[in-house]
């Protein structure tokens, strides 16, 4: 009988953080992955230009993240790598995670 297929899961994230506030950063695919949208979660969260990336505001998105993760993958825990801004971060240049392209309307 041949092992069982195993699932390689990113274990680690970035997670931003400016004076002000801190963002994880995942992706698109990890949101489906998870059930998610970008209208879970709050105005407090940006997505890059393209659309392929989501910075999570540390307070409550990032939080509603993290659990869904922990349901998904029975109680697994991610890792995340620090990068600190000096001064403001540029994820606060982003559009903002509900300002969604015409096409995703």
């Amino acid at each position: 009988m041949p092992p069982a297929m195993v699932e390689i899961v990113e274990t680690m994230f970035t997670f931003h953080s400016d004076d002000g506030h801190g963002w994880l950063e995942v992706s698109g695919t990890q949101l489906v992955t998870l059930g998610l949208s970008p209208r879970d979660f709050t105005r407090y969260s940006y997505r890059s230009r393209d659309g392929s990336r989501f910075y999570l505001e540390e307070d409550c998105d990032a939080e509603l993240f993290a659990t869904r993760w922990r349901l998904h993958y029975s109680g697994r825990e991610f890792g995340t790598v620090e990068r600190r801004a000096n001064g403001s971060s540029f994820i606060r240049a982003l559009p903002r995670i509900h300002d969604l392209a015409e096409s995703e309307r």
